[in-house]
């Protein structure tokens, strides 16, 4: 299983040198005795099509990595922490998106990219009411990024350079979401996680034998941490996810070295290592479909 891993992450780190930097790379071999971590991990590969990606999709702040949504609706609270020189700002924020999955969303080349999204009623969380703000994605099609509007979203907002008050949907507490919708209300508990707060110790340079990513943060001593390592390509400004992975919420990590060795750091200004704990949930609704409910705390480590 691991030298299936392996191989199947550097096909995709190739696939990824050749879309975004249309730069030919040799085919690499892996060595299966290659230094593993101690730690036991889920990995999953954030592969992009070759010529076309849906490259802004803010998973940075929503924690959500597929541009394709795999189901009609979703409702989201997120607790952003983003840190960079040592710098920390800090939002929250609620998101609802109702999508209408017999109204996909298709590319010049007659790719789905996603799908319309529509407004059914005032959306509040915690009794405050969310804004109506338009709904847009940014693809590339045959080397050309676009800008497509693909309906309305709700949004309920907030940003601070201090923690004082910028959680206003709590952390370790319920949060009560409602629709009230043209057809009927629903309403919802959404249970908030416990703060992650995470650390990067970053040892030697990349490519040199001596690199290191050593990433803490505060364990809870049971169920898993998701993380996601990204970055800023150069000349872009969007973050691109290039993998994902899931490891014990003990507060400690190692990236292997045969992972960080096949991550092309040349082509990102920036690094982005993405700490997430949440609580995730889907629910069948009759009137909105099949629900994502997910509620998190992030912290974005950039450098």
């Amino acid at each position: 299983m691991l030298t299936k891993i392996k191989i199947s992450l550097t096909a995709f780190l190739l696939v990824f040198i050749f879309s975004a930097c249309n730069d030919p790379v040799p085919t690499e071999l892996i060595n299966p005795d290659d230094e593993l971590t101690e730690d036991n991990f889920e990995l999953e590969l954030l592969s992009p099509e070759p010529d076309e990606y849906v490259y802004a999709n803010g998973y940075d702040s929503t924690g959500i990595v597929s541009p394709v949504p795999g189901f009609a609706s979703l409702i989201n609270i997120s607790h952003v922490k983003n840190t960079f020189n040592n710098v920390t700002k800090y939002k929250s924020g609620g998101l609802a998106i109702f999508f209408d999955t017999t109204r996909a969303v298709r590319s010049p080349r007659g790719r789905v990219i996603g799908f319309s999204a529509r407004i059914l009623g005032r959306v509040s969380f915690n009794g405050d009411s969310a804004a109506v703000l338009p709904y847009r994605i940014k693809y590339f099609d045959r080397g050309i990024q676009r800008d497509t509007l693909l309906g309305f979203r709700h949004i309920l907002y907030r940003e601070s350079f201090s923690q004082i008050g910028y959680t206003f949907l709590p952390y370790g507490s319920n949060v009560d979401f409602k629709l009230d919708a043209f057809a009927g209300n629903k309403k919802l508990m959404i249970p908030v996680p416990d703060e992650i707060i995470g650390q990067v110790n970053v040892a030697g340079k990349p490519f040199q034998n001596n690199f290191r990513l050593d990433l803490t943060w505060n364990g809870k001593g049971r169920g898993r941490t998701e993380i996601i390592i990204g970055g800023v390509p150069t000349g872009r400004s969007e973050v691109f996810p290039i993998l994902r992975l899931w490891t014990k919420d003990d507060g400690k990590f190692v990236i292997p070295k045969n992972i960080l060795t096949r991550i092309p750091f040349d082509k990102f200004d920036k690094i982005v290592i993405t700490f997430l704990r949440k609580n995730e949930s889907y629910k069948n609704e009759n009137s909105i479909g099949r629900v994502y409910i997910t509620a998190q705390s992030i912290h974005n480590i950039i450098f």
